[in-house]
């Protein structure tokens, strides 16, 4: 009995690292079987270890207890004790073709139990233990949707099916007759015996039954195969219906590493239910070019087995044969006895012409990651994968031709596909010619001055030192703008038409005279000062910076009137209109506004369960107005908000005619639409707790919201 002690304790911590968890031997997860195909000629096995432990909560079957001592003394077992479990799965598989498959498993059980607490005589044989190995399962995959289906729909879907059939070659349960000795694995006096304790090894007889496969491919890089089966087994008892078998999966699958779950489930037809619905997450490695090393916890969804043992059917439910929970550790390796088949290529070849004399036009063509340049004649050839193409020709005169349209083919191997491409010549645009001299308005003396060409892609030009300018453009309608430093810039429209000259002259004036810009830049809610730029677009005029602290600034800038913006880090910008006068200081101050910012318009009463603004609003919603028209680029989202009183939809719907109606009241005095938005928010963002009058009030409110530009 030592010797037996000693195997076991070797399986048990040997075995793990010869297994996998799919016993069928085919392309798999835990129980759910793919339905793809391994290549032809790929032999796979798998050797494999599952185990768990029941408590004294499942009943054992009282064939296995002793009733007498070895003296023939009456004894009773009253606690029924723990029993541990393992399974070790063994299979085969060896796919004939890209299609179909054969495949070999079977499973050596192994059940060792302790029971104690003996009422009265001798305890040993109080134990039990019980090993050997079930039926053999022979299964074939075929799976049609390869003959069937186009190389592209199969890379989104396989079908399959997957006929079984098992042979009556496990233990038959036996009585328990031998006695081991005291040291066995238990640790306890134990009896020997075949068959099972908690569970039949056997169905004990010919098994058949079947599966549909289902698996769709939701990505490729990585690989995402989703499987379904379901399947019915029919067992050898004419009072005994078969079994129904289903589930689904999901692996992700990386290079050397694939995670996966599956969620399998099987139940008796009838008054026996043997089954349960189970959740497998697994990992699963490859620790050497095809072997594969997986790791899968199993943990049963269902409701607790129903307890029962019918020997003459080879049934029993329970704990032991639906267990709650188990581990399984397994590795798989492959071999392949019949090398690949090279890929067949897809010749595409054909020509690139001018679409109206048919002429030879050089270009190059473009189809996935690959790139070819015509030859003479415009002829061109590519060998590529069968599969989708996507194709199209571009001109290497590119000031010539056009490209060509995108053309989709789907092409399959060993073939030869002709496609053309005619390419249509540019229309030749000729170009308009602008011309003219920029001088000093007051000496008539030339200037060096800068033309430029705002809201367009051309670059600027420069006057030469006799004040002529000249350049080539596009034809169409322009702002053209000149400057220079120490005078005022200039703008002027011009239309430009093709192949015809046009002569704009300028006079800038000198900046006789400078003024000071003076005052600060602060935070509208707060009143604080914040640091700032101050720009002068379109001129020459240096930016003035504000002090971070106290946000003040003067500078000394050309008298006139200027476009001025302002900006700072996280604050909407404010442009506005500055008049400097010649010697004067003008004190300007700016409010800038935080972005996202909210103003809540106290005060700002509605008619009950009404959008119309109560007159003693009126002042409040002028300030507003004022307030708006201070501030001309900022755009507000005007937000109206409700208590808690009434529905949700109600109040939304409520909020926003509010909105709406502030709204009509600032665009009729002066405030353009195109910069408010309206938004109604009904309850959903109280300020304030509506369990009291004073906090509902506060909550009924018309709030801005600075948008950013």
């Amino acid at each position: 009995m030592k010797k037996l002690g000693l195997i076991l304790l070797v399986f048990c911590t040997a075995t793990p690292m010869w297994g996998m968890p799919n016993n069928t031997g085919t392309r798999g997860l835990r129980r759910i079987i793919s339905a793809e195909v391994e290549p032809a000629g790929r032999f796979n096995y798998i050797l494999g270890l599952r185990a768990y432990w029941m408590t004294s909560s499942d009943p054992i079957p009282d064939e296995f207890l002793p009733t007498t001592d070895k003296n023939g003394n009456p004894m009773s077992v009253t606690d029924k004790g723990r029993c541990v479990i393992g399974d070790a799965p063994i299979g085969i598989g060896f796919s004939f073709t890209d299609y179909a498959s054969l495949n070999l498993n079977t499973t050596f059980f192994a059940d060792m139990m302790r029971t104690a607490n003996v009422v009265s005589g001798d305890a040993e044989g109080a134990g039990a233990v019980s090993y050997g190995w079930g039926d053999i399962w022979i299964g074939g995959k075929f799976v049609p949707s390869k003959l069937l289906f186009s190389p592209e729909l199969r890379k989104v879907v396989d079908f399959g099916i997957y006929p079984m059939i098992s042979f009556y070659t496990g233990a038959a349960r036996g009585k328990m007759e031998k006695r081991c000795a005291a040291d066995t694995v238990l640790g306890e006096p134990c009896r020997f015996g075949e068959g099972g304790i908690h569970r039949f090894y056997t169905s004990g007889g010919l098994t058949t039954g079947g599966k549909a496969l289902l698996t769709f491919n939701l990505g490729e890089v990585p690989k995402l195969p989703v499987h379904l089966n379901f399947g019915y087994i029919s067992y050898p008892y004419p009072n005994v219906c078969g079994k129904l078998v289903y589930g689904g999966g999901v692996e992700v699958i990386y290079p050397k590493f694939a995670p996966f779950i599956e969620v399998y489930g099987e139940h008796r037809i009838g008054k026996y239910d043997d089954g349960g619905i189970y959740i497998s997450p697994g990992l699963r490695f490859e620790t050497a070019p095809n072997i594969w090393m997986t790791l899968v916890p199993d943990f049963r969804v269902s409701g607790e087995p129903k307890e029962f043992s019918n020997k003459k059917y080879h049934i029993q439910g329970g704990f032991g044969n639906a267990p709650q929970w188990a581990i399984n550790f397994t590795i798989s390796q492959a071999f392949d006895f019949m090398p690949p088949p090279p890929d067949e290529k897809t010749i595409i070849a054909g020509r690139v012409m001018d679409n109206v004399d048919g002429k030879p036009v050089l270009a190059k063509i473009h189809l996935a990651d690959t790139t070819v340049t015509t030859k003479e004649g415009g002829r061109y050839q590519v060998e590529i994968p069968a599969g989708k193409v996507v194709i199209y020709a571009s001109p290497l005169r590119k000031g010539e031709y056009k490209q060509s349209p995108e053309v989709t083919r789907y092409v399959t191997s060993g073939a030869t596909e002709v496609i053309n491409f005619r390419l249509g010549r540019k229309e030749v645009t000729k170009l308009s010619i602008l011309t003219g001299k920029v001088i000093d308005k007051i000496s008539r003396k030339p200037c060096i001055a800068t033309i430029s060409f705002p809201e367009s892609d051309f670059p600027e030009v420069k006057s030469d030192a006799s004040g002529v300018y000249r350049t080539e453009i596009s034809p169409g309608t322009y702002v053209v703008r000149v400057k220079k430093s120490g005078y005022t810039p200039q703008t002027n429209p011009a239309v430009l038409k093709a192949g015809e000259t046009t002569v704009l002259d300028f006079e800038l004036t000198p900046l006789a005279r400078v003024s000071t810009l003076a005052g600060k830049t602060i935070d509208y809610s707060s009143r604080k000062g914040i640091g700032a730029t101050i720009s002068f677009p379109g001129t020459e005029i240096p930016d003035i910076h504000t002090d971070p602290e106290t946000g003040t600034y003067k500078a000394e800038i050309p008298a006139g009137t200027h476009q001025v913006k302002v900006k700072s880090k996280g604050y909407v910008p404010e442009g506005v209109v500055v008049v400097c006068n010649p010697e004067a200081t003008t004190v300007r101050d700016f409010e800038l506004f935080k972005k996202e910012e909210k103003i809540v318009l106290h005060g700002i009463t509605f008619e009950f369960n009404r959008a119309d603004i109560k007159p003693s609003s009126y002042s409040i919603l002028d300030e507003a107005v004022e307030l708006l028209k201070k501030h001309p680029e900022v755009m507000i989202e005007i937000g109206g908000h409700t208590d808690w009183v009434g529905s949700d939809s109600y109040n939304r719907e409520l909020s926003a005619l509010r909105a709406e109606s502030v709204k009509r009241f600032l665009v009729e005095h002066g405030i353009s639409s195109s910069k408010l938005r309206t938004r109604g928010y009904g309850e959903s963002q109280p300020i304030a707790s509506n369990s009291t009058g004073a906090g509902r009030a506060q909550n009924r409110r018309i709030e801005f919201r600075i948008l950013s530009q």
